[in-house]
């Protein structure tokens, strides 16, 4: 959500802005994780984003924190929770920007909630994976590697986040982009949250199970806008209509489900119908899922002429 909100306002183009690094590194625990910066030192904004998304750098936040009030005169972690709200994130509530626990108070949500989060984010700033995908990082000199040991250990991942603290246990947001596997060619990806870990190799093996039961259960059913289909018509010569996807579609099922291709025609088609004419609504429909797609002509159709003597 930290990431989320401050692009959100300020826009991708801002990453490659400096800021005056203002912290005293004092104030964090010698075993908490942190970027190398000191006092007075310029810093990119791209690194701070960087650094708290590969390996969870908690000095980050807090100076993206003062970098948005500089510039929005607004608190990051109000607009955090206004956020949260406006995306239904009813259960979620923060604290701060790092998500760490502070005098006895924590940020809060639910495994759904970190879901749902995820697929916003990845529907609406995907640029996140260019950070997530990484294996490390490296800043003056000094290599940080990436927290997520599940990249480049089961195919497909590229994020999202890690996290701990000892309220939470080990957590992990976890995606996977199936697009070349179960996917069909079509975009196709898997989010799995884990929370309450003992270890963090637990969340890393939980993460794995979820994952690998998806990609074993669940793929892409997809129709091309070459795929002809028909429907029977006795109000047009040949008795049928031929008719495509305006686009390609693809539809989430479980292996070897039913699915469901229905056409709804629209109340009113002209005498004269041309190739490419819209002329209603393809219904494609599995078990766990449904969507519609405008149909459109595949070739041109007129109708019968009847005579009456």
């Amino acid at each position: 959500m930290t990431y989320y909100t401050f692009i959100d306002a300020l826009g991708s183009d801002y990453k490659n802005n400096f800021v005056i690094y203002n912290l005293d590194n004092k104030k964090f625990n010698y075993d908490e994780p942190i970027l190398n910066v000191n006092y007075g030192e310029k810093v990119k904004v791209d690194d701070l984003i960087t650094a708290m998304l590969v390996f969870s750098a908690n000095n980050a936040p807090e100076v993206l924190e003062q970098e948005y009030y500089r510039v929005k005169k607004e608190n990051l972690v109000y607009r955090m929770n206004e956020n949260a709200k406006l995306l239904g994130l009813n259960r979620t509530f923060y604290i701060n920007s790092s998500g760490l626990t502070k005098n006895k108070n924590y940020n809060i949500s639910t495994a759904y909630e970190q879901a749902l989060l995820a697929y916003i984010i990845l529907n609406k700033h995907r640029d996140i994976l260019n950070y997530t995908s990484l294996h490390s990082f490296k800043f003056k000199n000094i290599i940080y590697p990436s927290t997520n040991k599940l990249l480049g250990r089961l195919k497909g991942v590229d994020g999202l986040k890690t996290g701990y603290t000892e309220e939470a246990g080990y957590c992990l947001i976890a995606t996977l982009d199936a697009t070349n596997s179960k996917g069909k060619g079509k975009p196709l990806r898997f989010i799995s949250v884990v929370l309450g870990c003992e270890t963090k190799d637990a969340r890393f093996e939980d993460t794995k199970r979820i994952l690998n039961y998806a990609i074993e259960n669940y793929e892409n059913y997809v129709i091309t806008n070459k795929t002809n289909l028909e429907v029977q018509n006795k109000n047009y010569i040949g008795n049928k209509l031929i008719y495509t996807p305006k686009t390609d579609v693809a539809v989430l099922m479980k292996n070897n489900d039913n699915v469901e291709v229905s056409i709804n025609l629209n109340s009113k088609l002209n005498r004269k119908i041309h190739k490419g004419d819209v002329i209603g609504k393809i219904v494609i429909k599995t078990s766990i899922d449904q969507i519609e797609v405008d149909a459109v002509a595949a070739s041109d159709f007129s109708k019968k002429v009847f005579s009456i003597r």
